[in-house]
């Protein structure tokens, strides 16, 4: 068994963290979200699939990294399924920000991804979550500009859109 640790960052309803949990690699799991319902929400699924969780498990409230950065640990893997909305297309709810990823949809993104480096350990990984409907071309010349590479990209059409799942390495960070 290894000791991988992992962030799932805006981790909703914990899908994400708990598949990464289930690995035999994966020793530790931090689930993070703005939301304190989400968290709540994260607890009672890791709660409801204790069978197949094998990693130990710890949850917070942050802004991003907001919480996290008092952990002083380093990651193995980040995953953010990040809000990625145009503000201009996202309802005025009460929960706009489990969508809004700014003005065109990778804001948010963008700046996890300028706090992330100082997060992941040396070979660490991100996988980044990002929809057709936002600026992606732009979100692909950050990526590259801020010293990280695109190794993979997975994509899923979803009625309007395209899901794409991007497995990110830092190059020079």
């Amino acid at each position: 068994m290894c000791d991988l640790k992992v962030l799932d960052l805006g981790t909703g309803t914990g899908f994400l963290g708990i598949a990464a949990s289930t690995s035999e690699k994966v020793g530790h799991v931090v689930f993070a979200d703005i939301n304190r319902d989400a968290i709540r929400l994260a607890k009672a699924n890791v709660a409801g699939n204790r069978a197949v969780v094998r990693s130990r498990c710890e949850f917070f409230h942050s802004n991003i990294f907001s919480s996290v950065r008092y952990l002083r640990k380093k990651f193995d893997l980040i995953i953010f399924n990040a809000p990625y909305l145009r503000s201009e297309e996202v309802p005025d709810l009460e929960f706009s920000e489990m969508w809004e990823g700014g003005k065109e949809g990778i804001e948010l993104s963008l700046r996890f991804l300028k706090e992330s480096a100082k997060y992941l350990n040396s070979n660490g990984k991100i996988i980044l979550v990002a929809s057709s409907l936002s600026n992606i071309k732009r979100l692909r010349r950050e990526i590259s500009g801020m010293g990280f590479a695109v190794i993979r990209e997975k994509k899923a059409h979803f009625f309007f859109e395209d899901i794409i799942a991007m497995l990110i390495s830092a190059r020079d960070v």
